[in-house]
């Protein structure tokens, strides 16, 4: 692990650039060197970009640009670190995720450009970025900032992570959804601005700052820590931060109960203690070289009489299994677009980094309907392993001009859990140790069981899952956390679904006790209804950890003078963390302006959600859903999908695809009107230390609707291997209740079902008219 407290910039090129080199923690005689962003070169030296300017132009594209990016140690550098410390030897970070981000200024965007891109996590850590251009201002701009100057306008950065110790100091990061909510509101011409369904990180990265909306506050271990180790950890912390919100702003936009999903944003504030294993950022960042005239005329520009397909395939993610060996040898890919039928098939190489990506071209098709560009086309690949028979992918549609194949789609998988900050000890009160229960989501005819590890102390070794076929899988995995005492006392963080990351799977198991936090939201319509006052009882109900918390808010809401949307009161209070397990139980109502009170009776919100929005002229209501006959001895996971439609949508059988994807892409469905206020609910076999409760659910309906309407989809994973069952319609009880049964039907593929039930809506006229503030 890296010393945070000991880093050293190294000048270079006569002083003009400077190497940030890190100590060992452990072994000062070990230093690493952090490198620097660069345009790539492809196999004999060329800049792997390319500038093409369309001669026939149409309305949505001018012409593209189209670039590899990596970082790497100039030699020049390292030659100038090892003269500098000649004692030393080199070791080799290990990246634990990576995220890069190019920045720009053009005429459509005077206050910035920002692409962000998937780095691969191996190698040279080569990423891509594709722009289409859609003016011919922008198009002479772009060409305008490389040709002809040593160094472009154009900024590449690199956020790379290491698992590191936080040595001398003690950082809190915070969000304030309710500022970043009023920053949307008050410029809500920039649509979407936390982040678009494919870049929630660029949008975040943008606005985090700028809105106020996050806070860093760092406690110093040391005496007078140098300038430089005070910026490290200011620029660590505010990425740290960010990522934290984007992961924030991705569940938003599935879990929305509005029409604006951040509305549903919850706040939080995580503190990150001295000497606690945290994921250090180190942020290199270099402006992209420029041309001379020649070279970009000869090298990088082209032109082209019509808009092309332009497409980036590149293999992602952690290739390399526990053995050292290559996932698969290499992965065929054929494109299927009508202006190209032959050539169409290429050839990836993991971990070979001019191997490992592609860029593929065909002339455009117009569609004879309207002459429109089409960009639609279908793609599949074959995986040929070592070990075993080759795998053929069916034809997958898309539209996309980026496709990362990641190890998902090659039929490995590898899940890492590292302890962080938990009070392991031989006193009574303090940790044993952490057991692991955990569950991939296996492919129809692989036996299913769940796999079993344990940490046992905060040395940063972790915990690895990996899976041991070679057949692609969904991105779903599972798992629980099970904390033993030396008491014997066991406490206990209930199942978690999750997906991952496109190029890492990384955990920071911690302490269960943290503060936790209940924001009480209320919402206006602008020009319209507001909730002016609400009385609600609250209970933090936990059952696995035998905890019960009660608080009660009698609340008058202030609108007076204020611009925003949405106002928050909170209530914080201290309580093991179980998302999954725990939940809120509420009782009361609320009064919007037109003095309509509506009634709030046993509203049931899982603790993963720790906002309650209410919305003038909606009700609520709790289904729980009950897991006590599902037949654990054929069984071996269940999972459950639920959501709503905006009233009077037809259901689309997109639904279904909600189970498999990255929860990044969630908003891509949302934004294509497919569902929203979608939760997911996974159920692993009970033991004795871990009994499985029953879960929770919140429905909203507009007032003047006559029934609850809500989708879901049950999945029953057998333990046999033999393909998963639907669970069939299920008759939600008059108690608001969904039984799940024993098993889901023998061959029938799971599905969305519509769930229809008609509640009271409890309505009174307020004594007195309100008047909105």
């Amino acid at each position: 692990m890296i010393n945070i407290q000991n880093a050293v910039k190294v000048p270079y090129n006569q002083g003009a650039n400077f190497l940030t080199v890190y100590f060992d923690f452990e072994d000062e005689n070990i230093m690493y060197a952090v490198p620097v962003p660069r345009i790539a070169t492809d196999a004999v030296g060329n800049p792997a970009m390319s500038f093409t300017k369309y001669l026939t132009n149409d309305v949505a594209s001018y012409g593209y640009l189209n670039m590899d990016v990596e970082v790497e140690i100039p030699t020049e550098a390292r030659l100038a670190a090892e003269a500098q410390y000649p004692n030393k030897n080199w070791g080799q970070l290990q990246w634990v995720a990576t995220e890069c981000y190019l920045t720009f200024t053009i005429p459509s965007q005077p206050d910035g450009g920002i692409l962000q891109g998937q780095p691969s996590l191996y190698g040279t850590n080569r990423a891509n970025f594709y722009l289409n251009i859609r003016s011919l201002e922008d198009l002479n701009a772009i060409a305008g900032a490389f040709r002809g100057h040593p160094t472009s306008s154009f900024q590449l950065e690199y956020d790379m992570t290491t698992l590191t110790k936080l040595n001398g100091v003690t950082a809190t990061v915070s969000f304030n959804a309710e500022v970043a909510i009023e920053f949307e509101t008050i410029y809500k011409n920039e649509k979407d601005m936390w982040g678009n369904s494919q870049r929630v990180a660029a949008g975040v990265k943008k606005n985090l700052q700028v809105s106020k909306a996050g806070d860093v506050k760092i406690d110093w271990g040391i005496p007078n820590p140098s300038a430089e180790f005070q910026s490290r950890v200011n620029e660590w912390a505010w990425t740290t931060l960010e990522k934290a919100v984007s992961d924030a702003v991705a569940t938003a936009q599935a879990a929305a109960t509005s029409t604006d999903p951040i509305k549903s944003l919850d706040s939080f504030e995580q503190t990150y203690t001295e000497n606690a294993v945290v994921e250090w950022n180190i942020i290199s960042s270099s402006p992209l070289a420029g041309f001379t005239a020649t070279d970009w005329d000869s090298k990088i520009y082209h032109e082209v009489d019509n808009r092309s397909l332009v497409l980036n395939f590149a293999l992602k993610g952690e290739l390399i299994k526990e053995d050292n060996g290559l996932v698969c040898k290499e992965v065929q890919v054929t494109v299927k677009y009508p202006t190209k039928t032959t050539g169409n098939t290429f050839s990836l190489i993991p971990m070979a980094d001019n191997s490992s990506l592609f860029t593929y071209t065909a002339p455009g098709y117009r569609l004879p309907s309207n002459g429109n560009f089409d960009p639609n086309y279908e793609y599949n690949y074959t995986v040929i392993y070592s070990d075993t028979d080759e795998y053929t992918s069916g034809w997958i549609p898309s539209d996309q001009t980026e496709i990362n194949i990641i190890p998902n789609a090659l039929g490995a998988k590898k899940v890492t859990f590292v302890a962080s900050n938990i009070p392991f000890g031989d006193e009574p009160s303090q940790v044993k140790k952490v057991r692991i229960d955990f569950f991939f989501e296996r492919p129809n005819g692989e036996t299913n069981q769940t796999l079993v590890g344990e940490l046992l102390n905060n040395d940063g070794a972790g915990q690895i899952f990996e899976s041991y076929y070679s057949v692609p899988l969904t991105n779903t995995y599972t798992f629980r956390f099970i904390y033993e005492l030396n008491d014997g006392t066991v406490k206990v963080m209930n199942t978690i679904s999750d997906f991952g990351n496109l190029n890492s799977n990384l955990y920071m198991v911690q302490s269960l006790l943290k503060e936790q936090e209940f924001t009480l939201r209320a919402s206006r319509v602008r020009d319209g209804d507001s909730v002016n006052f609400v009385f609600l009882e609250v209970a933090y109900n936990d059952v696995q950890n035998n905890e019960q918390l009660t608080h009660t808010f009698d609340w008058e809401v202030d609108w007076e003078g204020s611009s925003r949307s949405t106002r928050d009161v909170k209530w914080k209070f201290a309580a093991l963390e179980n998302p999954k397990g725990a939940y809120y139980a509420m009782n009361g109502d609320y009064e919007s302006s037109t003095g309509e009170i509506v009634d709030i009776t046993n509203v049931f919100q899982q603790a993963s959600k720790a906002t309650f929005l209410i919305q003038p002229g909606f009700a609520y209501y709790g289904i729980k859903i009950i897991p006590t006959n599902i037949d654990w001895g054929a069984v071996s996971e269940v999972n459950l999908m639920l959501s709503q439609r905006p009233a009077g949508q037809a259901l689309s059988d997109e639904c279904a695809k909600m189970m498999v994807i990255n929860s990044r892409q969630n908003a891509q469905l949302l934004s294509d009107g497919v569902n929203f206020n979608i939760e997911f609910v996974s159920f692993l076999k009970p033991d004795q230390n871990v009994p499985n409760v029953d879960r929770y659910y919140v429905v909203m309906k507009a007032l003047d609707q006559p029934n609850v309407e809500f989708y879901y989809n049950a999945s029953y994973v057998q333990i046999d291997g033999t393909p998963q069952r639907d669970s069939g319609e299920i008759k939600v009880t008059n108690k608001s209740s969904i039984v799940l049964p024993a098993n889901g039907l023998p061959n029938v593929e799971p599905t969305v079902h519509k769930s229809s039930i008609e509640l009271e809506t409890k309505l009174k006229k307020a004594d007195k008219m309100v008047v909105d503030k």
